[in-house]
């Protein structure tokens, strides 16, 4: 992480990124500090945020949803809510995307680094193929509604308005890889791919 760190100190600050992409692609997302959510849009109005809530799933303890995503220390990991899971975007605060390639599922792409204006999604598009064989995590992800929100995790999901993006993916059980990728010397980036189970 140190090493990733100091590369992006040397090439662009985050606060001053402004990323350049084009009309189809969705649109950027940052969260205020914390961890991004991202949860089926059906379960959002159950996220509260930074307000506190029981939960049966931890036994009534009262604990803000906030701080369980905040307990999430991977890239990736899952909280409970109402019986089914969410996903937790860990790690750094990262600018974040949904690209929605041709003819496959989408992906979710985060930026670590990237030169001021750069088109990280061209970038990576020339790459043609993201080679997945070797993760560097993967989790279990249940689709029961087919359509997903992605928002600042302190945010209570009944409140987000249009402060989230979206994507669609069809109800199945799926596992989402995750792993970095350097298409050049300036431009570091962590892609989290759906794989849908057999």
């Amino acid at each position: 992480m140190s090493g990733v760190q100091q590369s992006a100190r040397r090439v662009a600050p985050l606060a001053a990124w402004i990323l350049i992409v084009e009309k189809h692609y969705m649109d950027w997302i940052r969260s205020s500090g914390g961890p991004l959510i991202c949860i089926e849009r059906d379960l959002a109005p159950l996220w509260t945020g930074i307000r506190g809530s029981k939960h049966s799933d931890l036994g009534d303890i009262e604990i803000a949803d906030y701080d369980r995503a905040c307990q999430v220390r991977d890239y990736v990991g899952r909280v409970a809510v109402a019986g089914r899971h969410a996903l937790i975007l860990g790690d750094m605060p990262l600018q974040t995307m949904v690209w929605c390639p041709i003819n496959q599922l989408p992906l979710i792409v985060r930026v670590f680094y990237a030169d001021p204006e750069a088109d990280v999604i061209g970038i990576l598009a020339k790459m043609l193929e993201l080679d997945f064989s070797e993760p560097t995590e993967v989790i279990g992800f249940k689709v029961e509604s087919g359509s997903i929100l992605i928002f600042d995790s302190a945010l209570s999901g009944s409140n987000v308005g249009e402060k989230c993006l979206s994507f669609e993916l069809s109800p199945a059980a799926y596992l989402v890889m995750t792993k970095q990728f350097e298409p050049d010397e300036r431009t570091s980036v962590l892609v989290h791919k759906f794989i849908r189970g057999t």
